[in-house]
């Protein structure tokens, strides 16, 4: 065996074979070299983290090792990986991390680029790297002015496309609508491979550049331009799979601009696409009548189902006009069959089973989550053993993924993670705890070791800086780890309760969850007064949108399986603005 006997040293060799070898047995013995590393440089909780992944995919002596099968409880000695070579490009290291949204990982092998004697065209490839990287970590100013020093010397054109990507969300984001329009439009018109993109964002990249120099428009609140800027990229991009965004957001512009006639129109055009919930939905909202509001209502309820947001407003709304609310018809769900099930994914959730009953806890948890990887037939059974360890995360992969939508699929698809210390957590910050366990599901989806590009960490998805803030405010003598469950639920449920001080409608709070306070007051000030269904779409930022959205809905999902309540949501509720409060 190869062993490195001092350990920053051999931390850089497991990260920089990691950015090479796939994703298997040799992926994991280097992540077992790493996580042996951080262990010798007394980071026990990231050490933990990479050798539980390593055991994940690597198999025989080396898996019993990493699980304390064998010997001391603690992880044993892993080969190291392949010495690297002493004239390793920090440029081809750190593509693949920038494209794995490894930023802080691809920002520290970049740093020896500063150092070598690199060709300019490296060099500047190094910088859009960079520039990507730090625009990951939403460092959004220092992400352009690398980007601008790459756009003033000699470069290839895929690195030019990387530093005019970076400048061109720079701008949308701060409101530089016109020269972001620019930027895409550049980027639109050429063809060829950007560096430190992930596969599927390379293949969509000219798609999604041309679409978004059309949709800026309506992002600036410039709604004629947008109908007509939309309708002709729709012209010339018949088949994208962004054409259905372009056909709802031309329609949208059109309430926004007060035409109902031209609204009705373009929305009646995506009553049978991926659009069809809202659509139904809003031209509901703009027929007049009862009767005629009812039919769309209907519909709509029928084609966003009960985790919609469309389908719970139009319920509500049904309510409201005095007309039947017909209620779900959801099927109880049989119990899993008798048996760990058929063929090999059968076999696999036996020998969990064995596992655990053998008390091999840590074996058995990993052989689990072995099984859930393909659980064919077993999904069922895969989830029910999950919930009987309190797994969350694997409980609700299961339902989403691979269980057809019963009460049993929708009651492990939105677990009572956590247990009394949630609803301790959210009674003393005066948070509904539904709401606190949606946003748990859409932030992590009950995973504690997930962390962001950007850095966020645990199952709530809070930042570090936020985190110590909290501490502060809480009276702790310093933070605790956010891969915790009980101190991540302590903070987040803090965290909700301030925002829902100051923002005074959980829409509103969840908005400044995800987008943070000072983006949130903006759009709140704004918007204030305005209805929730069209305060939630008027919202600038999409990802903002869909998160409102879906986590209402949660809440509305959980508040029904626990508590009984209707699946409806109120969108004629006025919002009020915000207030004083959070600002962090």
């Amino acid at each position: 065996m190869v062993r490195n006997t001092n350990p920053s040293a051999a931390a850089l060799q497991a990260r920089r074979a990691l950015a090479s070898l796939p994703a298997g047995e040799a992926g994991g013995r280097a992540r077992a070299s790493l996580g042996l590393a951080l262990r010798a440089l007394g980071d026990e909780a990231e050490a933990a983290r990479e050798l539980e992944a390593a055991a994940l995919v690597v198999g025989g002596d080396l898996r019993r090792a990493l699980l304390g099968e064998a010997g001391s409880g603690r992880a044993g000695l892993v080969p190291a990986p392949p010495p690297a070579s002493a004239a390793v490009d920090p440029v081809a290291a750190a593509e693949p991390l920038v494209a794995a949204a490894r930023h802080r990982e691809a920002l520290a092998a970049l740093a020896a680029a500063d150092a070598a004697a690199l060709p300019p065209l490296r060099r500047a490839r190094a910088g859009a790297l960079r520039a990507l990287a730090l625009l990951g970590l939403g460092q959004r100013p220092d992400a352009a002015a690398e980007a601008r020093k790459v756009l003033a010397i000699r470069s290839d054109a895929g690195t030019r496309d990387a530093a005019e990507l970076v400048l061109a969300r720079v701008a949308a984001r701060d409101g530089r609508h016109a020269e972001a329009i620019a930027h895409y439009r550049r980027i639109a018109a050429r063809r060829g491979p950007v560096p430190g993109l992930a596969e599927q964002a390379q293949r969509d990249l000219r798609d999604d550049a041309s679409f978004l120099a059309a949709w800026l428009p309506y992002d600036a609140g410039r709604f004629a331009e947008a109908s007509r800027s939309l309708t002709a990229w729709l012209g010339a991009h018949p088949g994208s799979r962004r054409a259905d965004d372009a056909r709802w957001f031309a329609a949208w512009s059109y309430v926004r601009m007060g035409n109902r006639d031209k609204a009705r129109e373009a929305l009646g055009r995506l009553t049978s696409g991926t659009h069809a919930p809202a659509a139904l939905y809003w031209q509901a909202r703009l027929v007049d009548g009862p009767a005629a509001q009812g039919r769309l209502l209907r519909r709509a309820r029928a084609a966003g189902g009960p985790e919609s947001w469309y389908g719970q407003l139009a319920a509500s709304r049904l309510a409201a006009l005095g007309l039947p609310v017909e209620p779900w018809r959801v099927a109880p769900g049989n119990p899993p069959g008798d048996g760990p099930g058929p063929g090999a994914a059968g076999a696999r959730l036996g020998r969990a089973a064995a596992l655990l009953g053998a008390g091999l806890d840590v074996a058995g948890r990993a052989a689990l989550a072995e099984a859930a990887r393909s659980p064919g037939g077993s999904a069922a059974r895969v989830a029910q053993l999950a919930e009987a360890l309190g797994n969350a995360e694997l409980a609700a992969r299961m339902a989403r993924d691979h269980l057809a939508v019963t009460r049993r699929s929708l009651a492990w698809g939105h677990p009572r993670a956590f247990g009394e210390p949630l609803q301790l957590v959210a009674a003393a910050a005066g948070v509904d705890p539904f709401l606190l366990l949606a946003v748990a599901r859409r932030e992590s989806g009950f995973r504690a070791e997930v962390r962001s590009a950007a850095g966020a960490e645990g199952p709530f998805q809070l930042l570090p800086a936020t985190e110590e803030r909290l501490a502060a405010l809480a009276g702790l003598a310093r933070p605790g780890h956010l891969s915790e469950p009980s101190r991540a639920v302590a903070s987040a449920g803090l965290y909700l309760g301030l925002l829902t001080d100051r923002f005074a409608h959980p829409a509103a709070a969840v908005a400044a969850y995800n987008a943070g306070p000072a983006a949130a007051a903006t759009w709140g000030r704004g918007l204030a007064g305005l209805p929730l269904d069209e305060w939630v779409e008027d919202l600038p930022f999409r990802e903002t949108r869909r998160y409102v959205k879906a986590v209402l809905a949660d809440a509305g999902v959980y508040r029904w399986l626990y508590e009984g309540g209707d699946l409806r949501i109120d969108g004629l509720v006025l919002v009020p603005a915000p207030g004083a409060g959070a600002a962090f």
